[in-house]
């Protein structure tokens, strides 16, 4: 089997850093009721609470149209951080494991974050649009569509360590 590489995210300037009103918690159902693996980076859906949870929300793959406010990025802290910063390439191995409990932020126009490729469909460069579409990873065009929901646009191109990220303003 293939190594899988996974997308890497850095919250670059992003309000729910400092702003508790901003995360969310949540488990991705993928798009229906079964727990799923997902990245930090990627996109979801924040639904209602999860039966018998008081702050754990039942999060799905977004439809291109949703809307942003219901929007959320993972950025969950990778479980043993001192094992994952031991080599540059642990980073591009961490998944979030089914049924774990999530971390997310919502979207804040004027905030920036980073995105390694794997967060992202399409060949990403400075300028591009970036929206949401029926995936967890979000789309990169070099003009918005109508019928999706913007995001943001690229705004740089960063090499930290070995790592290309593409910082995204939300705009």
């Amino acid at each position: 089997m293939a190594d899988v590489k996974h997308a890497v995210y850095n919250s670059d300037n992003v309000s729910a850093t400092t702003d508790g009103s901003l995360i969310v918690s949540m488990k991705y159902m993928g798009s229906g009721s079964a727990a799923t693996a997902i990245d930090n980076g990627n996109i979801v859906l924040v639904g209602e609470l999860m039966a018998g949870e008081k702050q754990i929300h039942k999060a799905t793959t977004p439809a291109a149209n949703s809307s942003r406010a219901q929007l959320a990025i993972v950025t969950t802290v990778e479980e043993d951080k001192k094992a994952v910063l031991k080599s540059d390439s642990n980073l591009e191995n961490y998944t979030n494991e089914a049924g774990k409990t999530l971390r997310g932020f919502r979207f804040h126009t004027g905030d920036t974050f980073s995105v390694s490729a794997e967060a992202l469909d399409g060949t990403p460069k400075k300028g591009d649009a970036v929206e949401v579409q029926a995936s967890t990873k979000m789309k990169v065009v070099e003009t918005a569509t109508a019928a999706s929901t913007q995001i943001g646009k690229i705004v740089d191109e960063t090499k930290y360590k070995r790592y290309t990220l593409y910082t995204i303003e939300v705009q």
